[in-house]
């Protein structure tokens, strides 16, 4: 199997597999697993990266890349306790 091959394998694939790890990235949010979310989100997310990439569209894959480093980075902060949030209006409920 030759290079080009493989590159096409993977570019064909990427859009199939990021749909699927959304999917499942949603599942797991509705479950609330945030953590596996989290994880099957970043993966569909690289796979939106090599779509960007092998379409030559560098500023797509860049803004792509910033935004999974701005949620990585809340990520930890909702890890460690800085940014904690709630979705119910009446906290006394």
């Amino acid at each position: 199997m030759s290079i080009d091959n493989i590159l096409y394998s993977i570019n064909y694939g990427a859009p199939f597999l990021g749909g699927i790890m959304l999917i499942i990235g949603s599942i797991f949010k509705y479950k609330g697993k945030e953590v596996y979310s989290m994880f099957s989100y970043l993966i569909a997310d690289i796979c939106w990266v090599i779509i960007a990439y092998f379409s030559q569209n560098t500023f797509g894959a860049i803004s792509i890349i910033i935004g999974v480093l701005f949620s990585l980075g809340v990520f930890y902060k909702m890890k460690v306790g800085i940014f904690v949030t709630d979705l119910r209006k009446d906290k006394n409920a």
